[in-house]
């Protein structure tokens, strides 16, 4: 049986999303040492205090931004005081680098991928040369018809 289905477009659920999709994601924060929150992240602090347990400590107040005051009347008592504006900017700097290298290697990865993929499409190709643009732009015209019919 041949069954003539009409060819619908994707309805995307969230378009605005679809750009940024195909970038590698990356922080909007100011401040990487407690991500615009006022404290300091865990990992950060176990940095600086290696059995550091946020279940049993106080939080730390990151005193490299501003956002700890927004909330300082009401926390402060509950909150470690002892960070300087000089150690939460040492491990900004620290949480800044690693989200670097993250990037760096993130988009290493990436560029191996597509060399594999190209790599592939080239071992299994038949065709003596590549494609000039011309001849490619032609030959997605002639899927599209096919894939129409």
């Amino acid at each position: 049986m041949n069954y003539h289905l009409p060819r619908l477009e994707r309805l995307l659920l969230r378009p605005e999303l679809e750009e940024q999709q195909k970038e590698v994601w990356r922080p909007t924060w100011r401040c990487f040492c407690c991500q615009d929150t006022g404290f300091v992240q865990d990992s950060l602090i176990r940095l600086v205090i290696p059995d550091y347990n946020s279940d049993k400590d106080r939080s730390v107040a990151c005193r490299n931004c501003e956002r700890v005051y927004i909330y300082a009347e009401l926390v402060r008592d509950s909150l470690d005081w002892r960070f300087t504006p000089d150690t939460c900017e040492k491990l900004d700097r620290i949480y800044r680098d690693d989200w670097a290298r993250t990037l760096a290697y993130q988009n290493q990865l990436r560029k191996q991928a597509l060399g594999l993929v190209d790599e592939l499409a080239e071992r299994k190709s038949i065709r003596l040369r590549r494609r000039s643009p011309e001849e490619e732009m032609e030959v997605r015209r002639k899927h599209e018809e096919a894939i129409d019919r």
